[in-house]
């Protein structure tokens, strides 16, 4: 049986042959990875540009609204005065 020695400070690999020593460099990049932030960091991006996406949605339909309503008026404004 081996032992894995699997601690964030301590990447030494133990001494295997063949399959074994392949499968403990894959376990030691699993731990690696679960000490990164990289994911996190990258959900926290998304967020913040979901929630500025849904804030220019929001202006753009209240802007989008009073648009409608000037083109309209000079638009009558326009043909009454032709």
């Amino acid at each position: 049986m081996i032992s894995f020695n699997l601690t964030m400070t301590d990447r030494s690999l133990p001494a295997c042959t063949g399959n074994e020593r392949s499968w403990t460099a894959r376990a030691h990049r699993v731990v690696d990875q679960l000490g990164e932030e990289a994911g996190a960091t990258a959900i926290e991006y998304g967020l913040v540009a979901a929630l500025i996406a849904v804030t220019i949605v929001a202006a753009i339909s209240a802007t989008g609204t009073s648009l409608v309503a000037i083109y309209n008026y000079w638009s009558s404004a326009i043909s009454a005065a032709i």
